[in-house]
C-alpha cells in the first residue's frame, strides 16, 4: 500500500503488507479512528499457492497485521470492505463467496449466507448501520437487519454488473451505483433515478440511444460491431424481466440497425412506461434506457 500526507507534494510512502506478492483491492478507514485502516485483495506465497489478503493497521498504515482469520482461502480475493458508520467494530468483507461479517473488528470473520456469490462492493446506510448495500455482477442487494436477510433491489438494477457503491454521508438513504458500461445510478426513498454518464466502447462495440426517445409507436435501435459476433438484443421492464428479443443470431461486423414496435413476444402491445435495452455479445454487455409513451 502506498500513502501520501500531502497530495500536492506528490509525495508516497509504500508499506508493505507482507513478504509475498500479491493485489489489494479494497480499502477502508475506521470512521470514528482514521488512524485504522484495512485492506483486503488476495497474494501468493513462495510456492505458487493463493491466500486471501486481510490486513488492519492502528496507526494509519506503518505496520499491518494479518486479520484473514474465519476467511477460507477458497474466497478470495476480498473484492471489496465497508465499516459500520456507528458501530466501527462491525466491519463488512465481499469476496467471491459471498460476505463475511466481523463484529470484532476484523478479530474473526463469519460469512453470512447472503445467498449470491461475487460481491464486487459494499458500502453502509450513513444514518442506519443495519442498512447494507451489496454490488454483485446481477445488481445491487440491500439487507435492512445487519446482512441476515437480503433482497434485490428494484427496478432495472437486476440487469447491470455493478462495480461500485457510495453511500451519501449527509443525506440519508440515498446510494449510488457506477456499472459496468451502463451508466450511474442512483437510488432513494423516493424511487429510482436513472442519470446517463459517459459510456465506454467495450471491446469496440457500440450500442446507440433508441430514437426517437420517447417513442409512442416504432423506434428504432442502433449498433456498431467491430467483428462478426453472435449477440442478443433484448427488451427487458423496470423489474428486469423479459419483455420482448430482437436479435440473437451471428451478426456481420459494422453498423445494425433493429425496430421495435413496442409489443411483447406474443405480439401484445405494452403499457407506456421505461424499458431497458440490452446488447450482449462475447466479451460485451451494454444497457440503455428507453421510453414508451402511447
Amino acid at each position: 500500500m502506498v500513502k501520501t500526507t500531502d497530495a500536492w507534494s506528490n509525495a508516497w510512502t509504500i508499506r508493505p503488507l507482507t513478504s509475498h506478492s500479491g493485489y489489494i483491492y479494497a480499502l477502508a478507514i475506521d470512521p470514528c479512528n482514521t488512524h485504522i485502516v484495512y485492506a483486503g485483495g488476495e497474494y501468493y506465497d513462495r510456492s505458487g499457492n493463493w491466500h486471501v489478503a486481510l490486513f488492519r493497521s492502528s496507526d494509519g498504515g506503518s505496520e499491518w497485521h494479518d486479520i484473514s482469520s474465519g476467511i477460507d482461502d477458497q474466497s478470495r480475493p476480498v473484492y471489496a470492505l465497508a465499516v459500520s458508520q456507528n458501530v466501527p467494530n462491525t466491519i463488512y468483507a465481499g469476496t467471491s463467496a459471498g460476505i463475511y461479517k466481523s463484529t470484532g473488528g476484523g478479530s474473526s470473520w463469519n460469512n453470512i449466507n447472503c445467498g449470491f456469490d461475487t460481491v464486487s462492493s459494499l458500502c453502509v446506510d450513513s444514518s442506519s448501520p443495519e442498512t447494507i448495500y451489496a454490488g454483485t455482477p446481477e445488481g445491487v442487494y440491500r439487507s435492512g437487519d445487519g446482512g441476515l436477510n437480503w433482497k434485490a433491489m428494484d427496478p432495472g438494477f437486476s440487469l447491470f454488473q455493478v462495480s461500485v457503491l457510495a453511500a451519501d454521508p449527509v443525506l440519508a438513504s440515498r446510494v449510488y451505483a457506477g456499472t459496468r458500461g451502463e451508466g450511474l445510478f442512483t437510488h432513494s426513498t423516493v424511487g429510482l433515478e436513472y442519470t446517463e454518464s459517459p459510456t465506454f466502447p467495450q471491446n469496440g462495440a457500440i450500442l446507440d440511444q433508441n430514437s426517437p426517445n420517447p417513442f409512442s409507436k416504432f423506434c428504432t435501435i442502433g449498433y456498431f460491431l467491430p467483428v462478426c459476433s453472435h449477440i442478443s438484443l433484448r427488451i427487458y421492464d423496470v423489474a428486469g424481466g423479459l419483455v420482448r428479443e430482437l436479435v440473437d443470431q451471428s451478426v456481420e461486423a459494422g453498423r445494425h440497425a433493429v425496430t421495435w414496435d413496442g409489443r411483447d413476444e406474443s405480439r401484445r402491445p405494452v403499457p407506456s412506461t421505461v424499458y431497458f435495452y440490452r446488447l450482449q455479445g462475447a466479451g460485451f454487455t451494454m444497457t440503455k434506457k428507453m421510453l414508451l409513451i402511447r
